[in-house]
């Protein structure tokens, strides 16, 4: 995927979560544009402590570590990330599997150990994460990206930038734009050749030829 900008943007650039992540800010002095980018970067940056699996002692690891009848009070961020991810595997009838951690390592060839799969109860009360049945080896993989760009997005507008493209790794985008009518509308080049036109919305792809 493609994306093409205003020629006046600022651009910022910055790796994390295994991938790069691109800022790209139009109507606002260079100078504010940059600390707004760089506030959005480092928030990005605490998401991943909290939600890579691959670091050891991330609340999603620890999560994953959990035995039957064991709970974890969790980072906010954590919480909602789980909780938007278990509606959606509900909503999908489990088409969208957050749990899949194991099974992602056995593909790669690595050695996976533990019993039966748990399940995940959340008590929003107290952001509690309490597991059931056994363990649960969460690959938050599928959605992190997304969540970190909404995130961002959010903190971008509480800054009070108005347009700006957010991109994960070329496959996830999340646009603003401060007014319907006049604001810069965002595009993204398929590789088919077609494009598409971006106001406010996400955008998510992923090739075919794989999974």
């Amino acid at each position: 995927m493609n994306e093409t900008h205003d020629p006046s943007a600022e651009v910022f650039k910055h790796e994390a979560m295994a991938t790069w992540f691109q800022i790209h800010i139009t109507g606002e002095e260079p100078s504010f544009a940059r600390a707004a980018a760089v506030e959005a970067f480092r928030l990005l940056d605490r998401l991943e402590t909290l939600l890579s699996r691959y670091q050891e002692d991330s609340e999603i690891a620890v999560i994953s570590r959990l035995y039957a009848g064991e709970s974890f009070i969790a980072d906010p961020e954590v919480f909602n990330c789980l909780a938007l991810a278990l509606t959606l595997s509900e909503q999908t009838n489990g088409a969208f599997d957050p749990a899949l951690g194991a099974a992602a390592d056995q593909r790669r060839g690595l050695t996976v150990s533990g019993g039966g799969r748990g399940r995940l109860i959340l008590e929003a009360a107290a952001n509690r994460v309490c597991c059931e049945n056994g363990s649960v080896s969460l690959d938050l993989g599928a959605i992190g990206k997304g969540y970190a760009l909404d995130r961002m997005a959010e903190l971008l507008q509480e800054w009070g930038v108005g347009n700006a493209l957010l991109v994960g790794g070329g496959s996830s985008v999340k646009t603003l734009a401060a007014d319907a009518d006049t604001a810069p509308r965002w595009s993204c080049g398929l590789p088919d050749g077609s494009t598409l036109w971006l106001k406010n919305c996400a955008l998510g792809c992923s090739g075919a030829a794989v999974q």
